[in-house]
């Protein structure tokens, strides 16, 4: 069994929890609650595409276009051609 399977760490357990809830959140159309949650999901990984985009479309909506932007920037960094 590979190393990293037996020495699993706790906080991708809860990134996975809070991606999931982020996900639900924004399935059930609430946003302000979608957009936290994907937030806390960056300060766990600061390298997950899917939080840095959905994070820069949900700021977008909100009309907050700067800042939107930078988000949806640096999810076209991590993951140029997804």
């Amino acid at each position: 069994m590979p190393n990293s399977l037996l020495h699993s760490n706790p906080q991708s357990g809860q990134n996975r929890r809070l991606l999931e809830s982020a996900r639900q959140h924004l399935g059930q159309q609430r946003l302000q609650e979608a957009a936290k949650a994907y937030a806390a999901v960056l300060d766990l990984d600061p390298n997950c595409v899917e939080a840095f985009g959905q994070l820069g479309h949900l700021l977008f909506h909100f009309k907050l276009y700067a800042e939107s932007l930078g988000y949806l920037q640096k999810a076209v960094q991590l993951a140029p051609t997804a």
